[in-house]
């Protein structure tokens, strides 16, 4: 341990073995604190002591003061020391993996409370969406009541919002990926970006012209760019600054992925990077450790999503994310998403799609009839009413089993099936199994409050011709029974 045989250590002190590199005054401080008025004996990690051991741990410990002893005046103590590097990485080794664990398990319990609240939470607010934009249908409401209404309908939206966020920060909303052209997105929504930012605020867009494709969700990559750019924006304030978006495309090692925020590093490769920088106030180490932390924020009470929401972008994404920042030297970060050398097809036209094509019908003269499978009553009214103002007439089933019964007896007559994702008995999946082997060119529109991912992983061959994410517009309704049925409502 000390670069000496055991031979050469008899008959000499401590700090006479090896070289005179030794901090022995800070030997002389430890031994005070363990001479004999201190009975219990203690530990010390004493590795700085000793610098030509270099990145060895050592524990100095006082077995016991040997009392009556003394040699030319001094007390003589004997004392244990031992090599814990390897014990002590070991133990680092340990804690680092209970720790991934642990996180590991809390977003794995968040995953489930997000769909939890998809489902449930979703189902109830479009109840309450779906009334209010009823409501808002009676063309003798006066001004006031017909604003509060509409004031409502915001707030109903904007909790659907925030559900929706909660369901990316796990990652799990990527329903099927497509080809995004990063150059193209960004200029089609430059003006946009501008209003991102504060008018204190110059925004710099370098935009490089040659990046490969991305796989991912065009929709949720805009939203991480706006999120950071307003963090960007208002860590500068109401003073004069700069924000600089810059995009290219980079080779990464494992080495440099290893600094990613995420705890799956992706692949070595190459990536297509968004690089934002501003020169705003800096994070001390404390607000840059959680910063991606759901509802952490150094502005205001109902705020911090906006980050947890970018991370789970890029986590859904197969990518990483890299922050340099320091108080009162503004930040950077980088977000690197896999490159699609090739443009590859998108992945929902890979699946087998039951879209068939508006047809003529025999029945053209009369109102389409839709058959409803929907277990939440709320729901199940709101639905049925919807229709009737659309001009189509409903059947209604509440379970699954019910559903597959109603349309093995009256499939003649039905034009469409609503069909809900998690009904009891029997599921939306199952019952849409059962639908396409009594009638296989059946048009069904599958309604959920589940991210896409999750309704779509039920659903390895054919899937339903639409999918409808509750709560949804009565517009949205209108054109999905547009495209499917040819009808203008």
């Amino acid at each position: 341990m000390f670069g000496v045989t055991s031979e050469e250590t008899q008959g000499n002190l401590l700090y006479d073995l090896g070289n005179r590199q030794w901090d022995i005054p800070r030997l002389h401080e430890l031994l005070e604190e363990i001479l004999p008025e201190k009975t219990e004996v203690r530990d010390f990690t004493v590795d700085h002591v000793f610098p030509e051991i270099g990145y060895k741990i050592l524990v100095l410990n006082a077995l016991q003061v040997i009392r009556g002893l003394r040699e030319e005046g001094r007390k003589l103590i004997l004392l244990a020391i031992e090599d814990v590097t390897e014990r002590t990485r070991l133990e680092a080794e340990r804690l680092e993996i209970e720790r991934k664990l642990l996180q590991a398990q809390k977003l794995e319990s968040l995953a489930v409370m997000a769909g939890g609240i998809a489902h449930d939470f979703n189902n109830q607010l479009a109840v309450v969406l779906g009334n209010l934009q009823l409501a808002l249908t009676d063309q003798a409401l006066d001004p006031e009541t017909r604003y509060s209404i509409s004031s409502a309908v915001k707030a109903a939206k904007r909790s659907a919002e925030l559900s929706r966020k909660m369901q990316i920060y796990t990652g799990s909303s990527l329903g099927f990926p497509v080809d995004v052209d990063i150059k193209e997105l960004l200029n089609k929504n430059s003006d946009l970006l501008k209003t991102s930012v504060s008018r204190y605020v110059t925004l710099n867009l370098e935009i490089y012209s040659k990046i490969p494709l991305i796989k991912g969700d065009p929709d949720q990559i805009q939203r991480l760019v706006m999120n950071i750019m307003v963090n960007a924006s208002e860590a500068i304030g109401d003073q004069d600054g700069a924000v600089t978006l810059r995009t290219g495309v980079m080779d990464c090692d494992a080495a440099y992925l290893r600094a990613g925020r995420l705890e799956e590093k992706p692949a070595p490769g190459r990536f297509v990077f968004l690089e934002f920088t501003d020169t705003g106030c800096g994070m001390d180490a404390d607000t840059l450790r959680r910063l991606f932390d759901p509802f952490f924020t150094t502005k205001f009470t109902g705020r911090g999503l906006g980050m947890a929401e970018a991370l789970g972008t890029v986590k859904g994404h197969r990518g990483a994310i890299i922050v340099d920042s320091e108080a009162r030297k503004g930040t950077t970060i980088r977000v690197l998403f896999p490159a699609s050398e090739k443009a590859q097809p998108s992945s929902v036209t890979a699946r087998m799609v039951l879209e068939p094509k508006a047809a003529v019908s025999s029945t053209a003269g009369r109102r389409k009839t839709i058959l409803v499978v929907e277990d939440e009553a709320g729901v199940r009214n709101l639905v049925v009413r919807r229709l009737d103002l659309l001009g189509y007439d409903s059947i209604i089933a509440e379970d699954g089993e019910e559903g597959v019964r109603v349309f093995r007896e009256r499939m003649n007559e039905i034009d469409l099936v609503m069909l809900d994702f998690k009904m009891p008995k029997m599921n939306g999946d199952e019952a849409f199994g059962e639908l396409i082997r009594i009638k296989p060119d059946v048009k069904v529109i599958l309604s959920s409050g589940y991210t896409e991912d999750v309704v779509f992983e039920s659903f390895p061959g054919p899937r339903p011709a639409g999918v409808l994410h509750k709560p949804y517009d009565m517009d949205i309704l209108k054109a999905e029974l547009d495209r499917l049925l040819g009808t203008t409502g």
